[in-house]
Order: C-alpha cells, then sequence, then structure tokens
C-alpha cells in the first residue's frame, strides 16, 4: 500500500521575513525607551504583566517557593494517578526524546489577591517532527454555539446551571507511536530516572 503524502511535506520553505517589526501601538502607552532593545532594524518590547516564574530556578527562589514546590508536586501526583506516563531508565536505540517544562500560572480572585498556585507540565512539541513524531493532530474543543444553545435551552426549560471547576482533567488517546519525554527540573526527584 502506497505511503499517504501527509499535508507539510509539498510546502515551500519560507524566507526570513524583511518587514520591519515595532511594539504594537495598544502597548506603546506602557513601553519606554528603557524596555525596548534594538537589535539591527528589529526592535523588541518586554512587558511584564504578572509575577509568574517563567523557569524552576525562578520559582524556587521566589518569596512563594513552597507554594510553587507544592504545585509542582500536586500535578506530577496526578499525571502519575491518571498513567499518563512510564518512567523507562534509558531511551531505546533510535529514540529520541521531546524535551518538558513547567508552566506556572498564578489563580487570582477579583480584588487580583493571589488565591492558587498551579504548575503545568508540558512538553515542548516544537522539537517534534512532523511525520516522524506524529502523523495527525486533533484537538476536541466545544464550540461557544454549543454551550449559547445548552444555556438557552436550560433558560427556557427552567433548568438549574451549575458550574465545577476540574482540578485536573486529561484527554487521553491511545498512541500508536511511543513518545519519550525529557523530564522538566524539578520533578526529577519524584522518579530518579530522566525520561518518562
Amino acid at each position: 500500500m502506497p505511503r499517504k503524502a501527509l499535508k507539510w511535506e509539498n510546502l515551500p520553505k519560507r524566507d526570513p521575513s524583511s518587514r520591519t517589526r515595532k511594539p504594537p501601538e495598544r502597548y506603546a502607552s506602557a513601553t519606554t525607551g528603557n524596555n525596548i532593545a534594538t537589535s539591527g532594524s528589529t526592535n523588541f518590547a518586554f512587558i511584564t504583566v504578572a509575577n509568574e516564574p517563567h523557569s524552576y530556578e525562578e520559582a524556587i527562589h521566589s518569596p512563594h517557593s513552597k507554594q510553587w514546590e507544592s504545585a509542582i508536586e500536586s500535578e506530577f501526583c496526578q499525571l502519575q494517578k491518571a498513567g499518563v506516563f512510564e518512567w523507562v531508565n534509558k531511551l531505546p536505540s533510535g529514540k529520541r526524546a521531546v524535551g518538558s517544562h513547567i508552566v506556572f500560572k498564578e489563580k487570582l480572585d477579583e480584588n487580583g489577591q493571589q488565591t492558587k498556585f498551579k504548575a503545568r507540565i508540558v512538553a515542548k512539541g516544537f522539537s517534534q517532527v512532523p511525520g516522524q513524531d506524529f502523523t495527525e493532530t486533533f484537538l476536541s474543543v466545544a464550540k461557544f454555539t454549543t454551550l449559547r444553545i445548552f444555556l438557552a435551552l436550560a433558560t427556557y426549560l427552567d433548568f438549574e446551571i451549575h458550574q465545577v471547576d476540574i482540578v485536573a482533567a486529561y484527554l487521553q488517546g491511545n498512541l500508536d507511536e511511543e513518545i519519550y519525554m525529557e523530564v522538566p527540573k524539578g520533578v526529577e526527584r519524584f522518579g530518579l530516572r530522566s525520561h518518562y
């Protein structure tokens, strides 16, 4: 049976853009000359919105290090309980591991006060090679129109509507491929191995 052509195989190579890059106008009032870095003809604006750490090192050296450690442990335990991964001692020959990273997020209440600290272990999907590491992508997302219909029906039929906050929801599909992922810094202490 001939191999099916993948949609990205015949795409032409892209040339780098030659347009001049400027900070977006909507950030002009928040941007000063001090936080715009110029590199040749390219400008970059750096705007910090929250005090969330961008790395494990920043998290453990922040004033909320205990809360971030607890969030990392909670995320790891949720993944372990869901059976998302298995630890391996070393990679099989010919296999490579996808990188991973911990994303930190502060949950705030309506007054801007910190109520919860979340840590998510995510794969660096950009390091995967289409056709080698995966052959298709799919994301199951509810359409806003569907939600509006349900809300309209509930209102029309005088039903009560309840909101539920799911602590950890994972969509698990059966994979045909074996995927190996590097353990992010801060998580390796749970398994004492470098890959899962």
